[in-house]
């Protein structure tokens, strides 16, 4: 039933573990295509050594959206699969996700459950739930509701919505949001996958570029962007969702929608608070669709919030009732 494909770049110290959880699957994929993205750590001559047949695709490095574009391009099952090539599969994952695909076909996008330790998989239900979900409501609360390791997509589906994103950040966030915006979802609550928590990549070359996508949201609130337009910045999946709203063919966001909207601005103004750059972080949440809900739940945001003059005489107005009150006492 399923197609996997493999984006590979400077791993060849995992790739083996990774493909040979694949490869003994309870149920046999159709093909294993791994896509290697311009490693230059040998992986390439590495999996034609050990693994003559899986098909290998090299590239220049282009990032891991473009090298799955290519590889799910190159497939030919009707639904593809996708792991990491620092992860591991647990040797049921195939056989949920068709299960998944047999109870909900016309979803157009199925995930598993992935997990840090195999202690948590090995507790993992052993009568799983498998069940529609409400993408964006449940992915605002839990962002790892699906990851590039735990899902697999139908072809045509995702070919409709444009193929698999090729930014360089996000793309697998941004893929996601296209997919349940124009199908349903559907979730198993199985542990199958296990993520390998040795990884650099996108946290860390987020983490190198807070000062560079700060200057960015600065530079598109001055120049009067639309939000959808500024939360694109640092948040391309919640910018294409905010944006949905302005298409002549949509009406208002959900409720669903707009708490997932809220959830982006939330994370990345933290993470861009965290790296000291709060002007950036206040602009992102001056953003917010409905910033009472999320100030109620997370009261301290306020300090990011209101501008720095203001938190102050609010603050001194504070200590100063106070003392008056401790004085009548």
């Amino acid at each position: 039933m399923f197609s996997v494909v493999v984006p590979l770049y400077n791993h060849g110290s995992a790739i083996v573990d990774c493909l040979e959880s694949v490869l003994v699957q309870s149920e046999a994929p159709l093909e294993v295509i791994v896509v290697d993205d311009g490693s230059h750590d040998g992986a390439a001559d590495l999996i034609r050594r050990r693994f003559p047949h899986v098909r290998l695709i090299v590239q220049r490095n282009q990032g891991p959206g473009r090298a799955r574009h290519r590889g799910i391009a190159a497939a030919s099952g009707d639904w593809v699969a996708t792991i990491d090539s620092d992860d591991l599969w647990l040797p049921d994952h195939l056989k949920e996700l068709g299960c998944l695909v047999t109870l909900f076909p016309e979803s157009g996008l199925v995930a598993t459950t992935v997990s840090q330790m195999r202690s948590l998989a090995e507790n993992s239900p052993s009568n799983p739930s498998r069940c529609l979900v409400d993408y964006f409501h449940e992915a605002s609360e839990n962002v790892r509701l699906v990851t590039s390791s735990t899902a697999a997509f139908n072809r045509n589906a995702l070919f409709e919505i444009g193929g698999f994103s090729q930014i360089r950040y996000a793309e697998d966030l941004l893929t996601w949001a296209r997919l349940a915006t124009a199908y349903p979802v559907a979730s198993s609550d199985l542990v199958t996958a296990l993520y390998r928590s040795h990884r650099t990549g996108l946290v860390g070359s987020r983490g190198a570029q807070a000062g560079s996508l700060a200057k960015g949201v600065l530079a598109a609130d001055a120049s009067g962007w639309s939000p959808s337009d500024r939360l694109s910045i640092v948040s391309p999946d919640g910018g294409y969702v905010l944006s949905s709203c302005d298409r002549p063919d949509s009406g208002a966001l959900t409720s669903s929608q707009a708490c997932y909207v809220d959830s982006r601005i939330v994370a990345n103004a933290k993470w861009l608070a965290n790296a000291g750059e709060y002007a950036a972080s206040r602009s992102l949440l001056r953003i917010l669709i409905e910033p009472a809900r999320v100030f109620a739940r997370d009261p301290q945001l306020l300090s990011l919030y209101l501008p720095r003059r203001l938190l102050t005489v609010l603050l001194g107005a504070k200590n100063r009732l106070r003392r008056v009150e401790g004085a009548a006492a």
